[in-house]
């Protein structure tokens, strides 16, 4: 069986529920069934819509393509928006070259029309060297293993399925479930996304409906939810002499287990433009500075070191050996942005740096980073 491998990354605050007469009056066909209420906040968030005849067809099966967009718009990969063009930018080494990325039975599809092919493949929802021949068949409908593989990988956690050793889960029909679809199915039953059914069985290469599309989706996004502070700042300097300058956060900063995890990315970024304005004309650079990229197939973040959601290593690969280092807990993924942790017990440690300094200012909600020598430079 060919693998199909999805992926996508993610940012959205769940809404409060919404009267299940609502629900009626929204869509015609959804009075008294089971995921009404998760069909009606799925629909006020602007990710889920129904047909014109004023119904949604809970029931009906849902497409690749369809969950492809449920999915990534759910998880505000929004065709357009900084962080998506952030990722296609930082995956450019990594795409197949072409506007549907030699996918070839999509350059007339609403997918690619539309443009959620592009975050879809930048991400890695979408690997295009997973379909044979460049066929991706997006109105084929989507299998609930393929469903596993893509929520999975919207939290950012291919590797960790990947290594994944392929034990036991528990399903009387296991042994149907290929093995490299293992792994992710593992992690998302782990994680609650997807479940069994009474009779022991998984049913993976069984087609999925629309409603179970929209529930599947939701407690993939309350994943990323958790933790979420907007009150919570990030500022970063690089020299003694210089002040702190403020972290533009398009992903709010989590608070988790005693821990501020912060956008990568957008951290990164701030430390290389102050670097840079720091240089003296024939002076030489202060530090090397370093370019991000993205790897969308194992959904790696390279800066400097590699980080991986899931993981608590950060690693260089060399040509002799590996300069590895750990972070204080694993690394995770929200709405397409790697968050790296902090911990603010001890300033004196850095999971960032070889040398610098991280403050908690809790009076002022803010972590301020001192970045001395980028970490891994």
């Amino acid at each position: 069986m060919k693998r199909f491998v999805f992926l996508l990354t993610v940012t959205l605050i769940l809404l409060a529920a919404l009267p299940r007469a609502t629900v009626a009056a929204s869509f015609t066909d959804l009075s008294g069934h089971w995921a009404a209420d998760e069909v009606l906040r799925a629909s006020a968030e602007g990710w889920v819509s129904g047909y014109p005849d004023g119904t949604f067809r809970p029931d009906a099966p849902i497409s690749r393509a369809e969950f492809v967009k449920m999915l990534t718009a759910a998880t505000r990969l929004t065709p357009g928006s900084e962080t998506v063009q952030a990722l296609v930018q930082a995956a450019a080494p990594y795409l197949p070259a072409g506007s549907t990325f030699g996918l070839k039975d999509l350059p007339n599809h609403w997918l690619h029309l539309q443009g959620w092919l592009q975050p879809a493949v930048a991400f890695g929802l979408v690997v295009p060297s997973d379909y044979e021949g460049g066929i991706f068949h997006p109105d084929s409908p989507i299998t609930r293993q393929e469903m596993a593989v893509m929520t999975v990988r919207a939290q950012g956690l291919a590797r960790a399925a990947i290594e994944e050793k392929a034990g036991d889960l528990g399903f009387r029909d296991q042994g149907e479930i290929p093995l490299w679809a293992r792994g992710y199915v593992s992690q998302a039953v782990q994680a609650g996304i997807l479940k069994g059914y009474p009779d022991g069985t998984f049913r993976g290469r069984q087609s999925a409906t629309r409603a179970e599309a929209v529930v599947m989706v939701r407690r993939t996004v309350a994943s990323m939810a958790e933790g979420v502070d907007p009150s919570l700042q990030v500022w970063v300097k690089v020299a003694a002499d210089q002040s702190p300058v403020p972290v533009n956060l398009s992903t709010p900063v989590r608070f988790i287990n005693g821990r501020v995890y912060v956008p990568a990315r957008e951290v990164f970024r701030t430390i290389k433009q102050l670097t840079a304005e720091q240089q003296q004309p024939g002076s030489g650079s202060l530090v090397p500075l370093a370019v991000h990229q993205w790897n969308p197939t194992v959904q790696e973040f390279r800066y400097g070191l590699i980080f991986a959601a899931g993981s608590t290593a950060a690693y260089e690969p060399l040509e002799v050996g590996v300069l590895r280092r750990e972070l204080v807990a694993p690394a995770r993924i929200a709405y397409g942005e790697l968050l790296l942790p902090v911990r603010l017990t001890t300033p004196d440690d850095s999971p960032f740096y070889k040398v610098g300094r991280i403050f908690w200012e809790p009076d002022f909600r803010r972590v301020i980073i001192y970045a001395v020598i980028p970490y891994g430079t």
